[in-house]
């Protein structure tokens, strides 16, 4: 003869006076633990709950903890896949939570390491330039995947172009110095953003040669 295995009956249900949107549920008169409101939603007082039910539910919140930090996240600025899942094993929120959360934020498109790539680099063209090899290294830092980056950077002028566009807005406070310091300066201007020696020199003399025609 079989015997049904019986649960445990929900005796209480109060909202934690911390934080309202959590209830504090209780067992057989016992504090068992505590679920988010939109979870506990379909539960009620007299409920029997089998050990199924109640796992279902402690996953169920642990998936809807993680997807509010998450939310607050990348609510300030655009993450990577990588920042995210970061931030969530710091909030030291369960593997399962944490791989959960991020299917399904890809899935809706509130991440997208391909478009953040392109957006960054976008960025990065308009308000402040550096060489293909910096973009890539601060994208690389961000844990993008190389595929991404290199599709964000196939539209991108070559270096010189950058190179040349970044140098001439600067070339004011460079116009009395001699060729030496000129190219010093402007030289160290580059270089710190990136560019190969080579792109330098060849945009230093270009940038030199168009001053000495205006002179």
């Amino acid at each position: 003869m079989l015997f049904k295995t019986m649960g445990r009956v929900i005796t209480t249900l109060e909202a934690q006076k911390r934080n309202s949107a959590r209830l504090n549920v209780h067992l057989d008169g016992v504090y068992a633990f505590s679920l988010a409101r939109i979870v506990a939603a379909w539960l009620s007082v007299g409920r029997e709950l089998s050990d199924e039910e109640i796992e279902a539910l402690r996953r169920e919140d642990s998936f809807e903890e993680a997807a509010r930090v998450a939310l607050r996240f990348i609510a300030y600025k655009p993450r990577t896949t990588a920042e995210l899942r970061k931030r969530l094993i710091d909030g030291k929120l369960s593997e399962k939570a944490i791989e959960h959360t991020i299917l399904r934020f890809i899935e809706t498109g509130l991440i997208n390491d391909g478009q953040y790539a392109r957006d960054w680099v976008d960025n990065r063209q308009v308000f402040h330039p550096r060489s293909t090899r910096m973009i890539e290294y601060e994208l690389r830092r961000k844990g993008v995947v190389n595929a991404d980056i290199e599709a964000a950077l196939a539209d991108v002028s070559d270096d010189d172009q950058m190179a040349y566009q970044l140098a001439n807005q600067k070339i004011n406070r460079y116009a009395n110095l001699d060729l030496p310091e000129f190219r010093s300066k402007l030289g160290g201007y580059l270089a710190r953003r990136g560019f190969s020696y080579e792109v330098i020199a060849r945009v230093v003399n270009r940038l030199w040669s168009e001053r000495i025609k205006c002179d």
